[in-house]
Protein backbone atom coordinates (compact mmCIF):
# COMPACT_ATOMS: atom_id res chain seq x y z
CA UNK A 1 0.00 0.00 0.00
CA UNK A 2 1.42 3.38 -1.02
CA UNK A 3 1.74 6.41 1.18
CA UNK A 4 -0.88 9.12 1.07
CA UNK A 5 0.27 12.70 0.54
CA UNK A 6 0.48 13.37 4.29
CA UNK A 7 2.66 10.29 4.78
CA UNK A 8 4.88 11.30 1.89
CA UNK A 9 5.25 14.79 3.31
CA UNK A 10 6.20 13.36 6.71
CA UNK A 11 8.72 11.02 5.13
CA UNK A 12 10.39 14.03 3.46
CA UNK A 13 10.10 16.51 6.30
CA UNK A 14 11.28 14.37 9.23
CA UNK A 15 14.78 13.74 7.82
CA UNK A 16 15.02 17.44 6.94
CA UNK A 17 14.18 18.31 10.53
CA UNK A 18 16.74 15.79 11.75
CA UNK A 19 19.39 17.34 9.51
CA UNK A 20 18.63 20.81 10.91
CA UNK A 21 18.82 19.47 14.48
CA UNK A 22 22.20 17.89 13.76
CA UNK A 23 23.46 21.16 12.27
CA UNK A 24 22.32 23.11 15.30
CA UNK A 25 23.99 20.57 17.59
CA UNK A 26 27.29 21.05 15.74
CA UNK A 27 26.93 24.84 15.98
CA UNK A 28 26.32 24.61 19.72
CA UNK A 29 29.33 22.32 20.17
CA UNK A 30 31.53 24.81 18.29
CA UNK A 31 30.24 27.67 20.41
CA UNK A 32 30.81 25.65 23.58
CA UNK A 33 34.42 25.00 22.55
CA UNK A 34 35.03 28.76 22.77
CA UNK A 35 33.79 28.99 26.36
CA UNK A 36 35.21 27.93 29.71
CA UNK A 37 34.04 24.45 30.69
CA UNK A 38 31.69 25.73 33.40
CA UNK A 39 29.87 27.89 30.85
CA UNK A 40 29.97 25.34 28.03
CA UNK A 41 28.19 22.55 29.90
CA UNK A 42 24.69 23.88 29.23
CA UNK A 43 25.37 24.29 25.51
CA UNK A 44 26.75 20.76 25.32
CA UNK A 45 23.64 19.38 27.03
CA UNK A 46 21.46 21.24 24.54
CA UNK A 47 23.54 19.87 21.66
CA UNK A 48 23.11 16.36 23.05
CA UNK A 49 19.32 16.78 23.27
CA UNK A 50 19.21 18.00 19.66
CA UNK A 51 21.28 15.04 18.49
CA UNK A 52 19.03 12.58 20.36
CA UNK A 53 15.95 14.22 18.85
CA UNK A 54 17.52 13.98 15.38
CA UNK A 55 18.02 10.24 15.85
CA UNK A 56 14.39 9.84 16.96
CA UNK A 57 13.16 11.82 13.97
CA UNK A 58 15.10 9.54 11.61
CA UNK A 59 13.61 6.50 13.34
CA UNK A 60 10.10 7.88 13.00
CA UNK A 61 10.68 8.70 9.32
CA UNK A 62 11.72 5.11 8.69
CA UNK A 63 8.46 3.88 10.24
CA UNK A 64 6.25 6.14 8.09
Amino acid sequence: MGLNSSGQQLRRELPNMAFRHEGLAVDLERAAAQLPKSQAEHLLRMANFLQEDAERLIGIAEQV
